[in-house]
């Protein structure tokens, strides 16, 4: 003989049925819940800007005068995504956006990431208005701009200025050997060494600007931001079947409990 039904336990599609109404009703405020909530809620838009970062190994001198050598791409590329966030970039966009936006307010709008295949550092805002998304985007691009070529250039005044303290050494080092006795062969080779040495030292220099000059902050491409057109934040109609989805699953387990 077949066992009675109430021995094996509820099922979860007896459940489903015995209380389908119960579940429906839940399944449709749920649903009901998240149209409303999200057609409430402001439409949010993304704007996007990259700066594609030119190769550190092509910097190799200015580099090494700094000494600082290059070691790592990764470490780089974050280097780059941080700057974008610093205090003297997020204070130089406020200025660039006329006080509108503080800088503490575009930290928290700010997010820069880095990408190790294309050596590139990408910058995304979401806000409210579209057109002020892209600002915001452009007014931190342009103050990274900014500050690191400011800073390049610092770095080569510090070290073209320490080339020339050692330079102006070596001037008096042989201005001293000009009035000793240039028949002595010792007088004359250490003469020779010291003119090899400031006519390096001043090549060393020339090969600062000009590396400076080429490569500048090592910022190859900037692609600004534009407004744009649709949002990036969830639709009602999608947000309302994912609350009709957890509403149904909710309703179904207590079905099942109460059974």
């Amino acid at each position: 003989a077949a066992d009675p039904g109430w021995k094996r336990g509820p099922s979860l599609v007896g459940a489903l049925w015995r209380y389908r109404g119960a579940v429906l009703v839940v399944t449709l405020l749920a649903a009901v819940a998240g149209y409303i909530y999200t057609a409430a809620q402001p439409p949010v838009f993304e704007a996007v800007g990259r700066v594609t970062l030119a190769s550190p190994y092509d910097r190799t001198l200015f580099r090494n005068e700094r000494g600082a050598p290059f070691v790592e791409i990764d470490r780089f590329l974050n280097t780059q995504a941080n700057r974008m966030t610093s205090p003297d970039v997020l204070a130089e966009a406020s200025e660039l956006l006329e006080g509108r936006i503080g800088p503490g307010q575009i930290r928290q709008l700010v997010e820069a990431e880095s990408s190790t295949s294309v050596l590139e550092v990408t910058v995304r805002v979401r806000f409210e208005d579209p057109t002020e998304a892209a600002d915001v985007v452009n007014a931190v691009l342009q103050g990274y701009m900014t500050v690191a070529a400011a800073q390049t250039q610092a770095q080569v005044d510090a070290s073209v200025a320490q080339l020339a303290e050692l330079e102006a050494d070596l001037r008096q080092r042989l201005l001293a050997l000009s009035e000793e006795d240039d028949a002595d062969p010792a007088v004359q080779s250490e003469r020779d060494g010291l003119s090899e040495e400031l006519a390096d030292l001043q090549t060393r220099a020339g090969q600062i600007r000009a590396d400076a000059a080429v490569y500048g902050a090592g910022i190859e491409r900037v692609d600004s931001a534009v407004a744009p057109e649709l949002p990036v934040s969830e639709s009602p109609r999608r947000m309302a079947a994912v609350f009709g989805a957890l509403g149904f699953i909710a309703a179904l387990i207590g079905a099942f409990w109460r059974s």
